[in-house]
This record gives C-alpha cells, structure tokens and sequence, in this order.
C-alpha cells in the first residue's frame, strides 16, 4: 500500500480506497486527472514519471492511454476488500463513520447511489458489488457544522450573562428606590437626595429629587428658589402637595407679620397649633400662640387670621380662652375677646377643614428663625397652579 495525494484537497491517502477520505473525492476522477497529466507530461515535458504516477499507471491501458474498465473493476474489488470489514460478498450494516454525514460527493463513488439508506444513525449502503460499507469522511463538514455549534453556544452564553446582569442591576435599582421613598417618607431628605441622585432616570427618581431639594429651600425660607424647582413638575403629586403648602404658608405668614406688631417683644412670639379652613371661598387661618405680654410674663392665646383689604391676610385678633363664662359683658376687653371667640366658632363649625395644608415643622421653626419674611412675595407664583384645582 502507498500514498497518494488528493487533487482536490491535497491530502494524502492510500492509492487502494475508493476515495479521498477527507473530500470523498473519487478514485476514477483522480485516475482520470492522473491519466491526463501522464499524457501531457510525455508529449510536451518528456519528465520522468513519479512514483503515484506509476501506481497509477498500472491500471491505464498503455497502448492508447485510456482507462481499462476490466483493470478498474479489479482495481475497486481490491480496494473493497481491503478497506471493509463486511466484503467476500457479506451483507449488513454500518455505523456511520467519524467523518459525519453523507452528501453528494460521498455517493459519486457508488454505482447505485439510490441504495444507500439512513436509519437512526446506521448507514444501510450498497457498492459495486452488493457490499455494504461504511460513508467517506466528510472533515470539511463537520469542522463546519463544529464552528457553528460553537458560535451558538458562544452567543448563548453571552445572552445568559447579560440577563442576569440587566437582572441584577434592575434589582439593585429598585431596592436603591425603595430605600430612597422611605428616606423621603419619614422626612429625612438629605438622605433621600444622595439616593434620588444614584438612580438618575429611573422611574420618577429626578421629579422626587426636585421635591426633595424644593423641601430643603423651603426648610431655610428660600420659597421663590423652591417654587422654581417645582413649577416645572406641577402635575406631580407631591410637587402639587408642596405648591399648595407654599401657597397657604405664604398667606398666612402674612398674617403672623401682622400679628407681631402688636408685641411688645415680637421675637417671643412662638405658635403651638395650626388649623386652615376654608370659609366662603376664603382662607382663615386659626392658631394658639404665646408670647411675652405687656407685663413681662407668657400668655397663650387662640388667634384669627382672615384675608383683609387688597387680598392680603390679616390678624385678626386672639381671645384668651374659648369659655364664654371667663368673660364679663360689662368690661370691653372682655367683649371684644368674647366677639373674636364667637368668630372662631362660626368657623370651625361651618368652615371646611384643609388638612395637610402646611408643614407645621416647617412653619414653627421659620418663626423662631425669622426666616419666613421672603415667603410672602409668592404668594402670586403659586396661586394659579392653586387655582387650577
């Protein structure tokens, strides 16, 4: 047995197979090549024949240098015997060999290629001579069909991970934002900001860090800085809760400006409580306060702030107790406090309660600070958004 080169893919291979184990080139097309090669080498070169030409030639008839049909059917006989376990006129099947599956040119070695059967992964295949034996490899194939599997399984994989990264970081992001709401519902926004600002768009992340900010102005009495954080979202829920605050503590600090020009030590003022109704389609504010009197001492009072001339509110007088029985009809003081005490009354009974009007918090420690002067000028801002309600 001796090697020769395949023509198709360069591969070396036994003179006696069938074919190219690696292309499934056939045998009788490399006799033909070879016959025509011998041919044009005598006539025009005169080279001496090599060695796979002298194989070959050894079957080619030498007087008109054509094939010898009766040589080549010994020759594949030969071939058939040699390479197949299932020859000398033995019948059966075959698994298929490592090479892969059959095409075209794997049948071009067979007289009947119609005979050649697939079943479960056995190869049923009739040659020449009614032997049966195994496909030609198919190398080119199944490297093929190999990159291919591998660039799925690539691609499959890189799917896989990028999920559960996208997973991962979408999960991160919503524990991030629930963590930055409860920082935002108990109050604590500068905790709430750093939290808001981590998660840039996601969700409603940027229009709570607005309200948050807007918060924080209002917290240091800079309402017109807030407003402008605000105006831009007003149609979200807590920046149209935090509009309405800024409107309704605007009007009343007007009122409690008022209010302390009638101290004689207008810094001791300091308001406990808070109520806003809404009476008649107006405002009115109803407080408790304390604050130094003209003797020196701390009295608490019940206060009434309305809206006066030019739509600007304002105070419109306390009484020292709500029990008409602590007030004679006979001293003026007393009347008048009896007459502010019966206003208050009418409207807590006939008024509409606004709850959630005002920031208490907020409010109470602006008039302590003395920082609520700058809120009155937007009261104008806030009161179309306001109105659209």
């Amino acid at each position: 047995m001796a090697l020769i080169k395949c023509p198709e893919c360069g591969k070396e291979f036994s003179d006696k197979a069938a074919a190219c184990p690696n292309c499934a080139f056939p045998m009788t097309e490399i006799l033909k090549l070879a016959s025509e090669d011998a041919t044009n080498a005598n006539e025009s070169a005169g080279v001496e024949e090599s060695d796979d030409m002298k194989k070959v030639l050894g079957i080619i008839d030498e007087d008109n240098m054509a094939l010898n049909d009766e040589r080549i059917d010994i020759f594949r006989e030969e071939q058939t015997k040699s390479m197949d376990p299932l020859a000398e006129g033995k019948t059966g099947t075959l698994k298929y060999g490592e090479s892969g599956t059959l095409n075209n040119e794997a049948l071009i070695s067979y007289r009947n290629p119609d005979s050649v059967n697939i079943d479960n992964g056995i190869s049923n295949k009739s040659a020449d001579n009614g032997v049966y034996h195994t496909a030609l490899p198919q190398s080119r194939s199944r490297k093929k069909s190999i990159i291919i599997g591998v660039i799925i399984g690539v691609l499959a994989i890189i799917g896989l991970v990028s999920f559960f990264i996208i997973k991962g970081a979408s999960t991160r992001k919503k524990e991030s934002y629930e963590k930055a709401i409860k920082a935002f519902s108990r109050g604590d926004y500068e905790k709430a900001i750093d939290d808001f600002e981590q998660l840039g768009n996601y969700k409603d992340a940027k229009r709570y860090l607005s309200v948050c900010e807007a918060k924080e102005l209002c917290s240091a009495g800079k309402y017109e800085d807030a407003y402008d954080e605000l105006k831009n979202i007003s149609g979200f829920d807590e920046a149209k809760t935090l509009l309405r605050q800024i409107y309704y503590e605007g009007r009343f600090f007007e009122g409690i400006t008022d209010m302390r020009s009638y101290y004689k030590n207008p810094d001791s003022l300091q308001i406990n409580s808070v109520d806003v109704y809404l009476q008649n389609d107006k405002l009115v504010f109803l407080t408790t306060s304390s604050g130094q009197n003209g003797f020196g001492g701390y009295s608490t009072s019940h206060d009434i702030f309305t809206e006066g001339k030019n739509n600007v509110y304002q105070y419109l007088g306390s009484c020292n107790s709500m029990d008409e029985d602590d007030y004679s009809t006979k001293d003026e003081d007393d009347l008048y406090e009896l007459l502010i005490l019966k206003t208050i009354e009418v409207v807590r009974d006939e008024g509409i309660k606004v709850e959630g009007s005002m920031d208490f918090e907020r409010v109470k420690n602006l008039i302590q600070n003395g920082n609520y002067t700058s809120i009155t000028r937007v009261k104008e801002l806030t009161l179309d958004i306001i109105s659209e309600e």
